[in-house]
């Protein structure tokens, strides 16, 4: 039995895509992907890692790869974006290949879903101002930019212990309250 996956699909000239934004938030008529046939075959591997187990759970990409990290703990969304691996495609170019034999233009795709979100929208009795779907607001990246910070000092910490048992005669900065003590005998 053929797998369905979602994200996957080709460009208008044939060329195999990863779907990370389905739509550009302000360019709704274009999607940001990822052409896996010019990424190296590591980077292309572990997203495909990612685009098959988690990234199946989520209607955008982009919401699964913003959360998760490389084996190098760079954030995987960011990292493609830095490495200008996310390339702006018209999303009418766009043609969504979730099993072999099963075809769907991204176009038809996204309205699909966003009659879907509109839907769900409109039942919202909160009151909430709601994004564009695609929109990363300030709660979001504050959340990501802290994720990455812990992410950091847990390798600095790692870091620093390894260069002790290297070089036992000079560890690690000494605590203020021991600094302190020293200067005053």
């Amino acid at each position: 039995m053929t797998t369905f996956t979602k994200h996957v699909g080709k460009t208008a000239d044939g060329k195999k895509a990863v779907v990370v934004f389905r739509e550009i938030p302000g360019a709704e008529d274009h999607a940001l992907v990822v052409l896996s046939e010019y990424i190296d075959p590591n980077i292309h591997d572990e997203l495909m890692g990612f685009v098959e187990n988690q990234g199946q759970a989520d209607m955008d990409l982009y919401k699964v790869l913003s959360r998760h990290s490389w084996f190098d703990n760079t954030n995987v969304l960011e990292s493609l974006h830095t490495r200008k691996l996310l390339t702006k495609v018209p999303v009418s170019e766009i043609t969504m290949t979730p099993t072999p034999s099963v075809t769907v233009s991204l176009t038809e795709l996204n309205s699909q879903l966003n009659k879907m979100v509109a839907k769900t929208s409109s039942s919202d009795v909160s009151g909430e101002p709601r994004s564009a779907p695609g929109t990363l607001d300030d709660k979001t990246i504050a959340d990501q930019m802290r994720r990455q910070a812990m992410q950091f000092e847990a390798e600095a910490k790692r870091l620093r212990s390894e260069a002790d048992t290297l070089d036992p005669s000079r560890p690690g900065r000494p605590r203020k309250a021991a600094a302190t003590a020293t200067a005053e005998a």
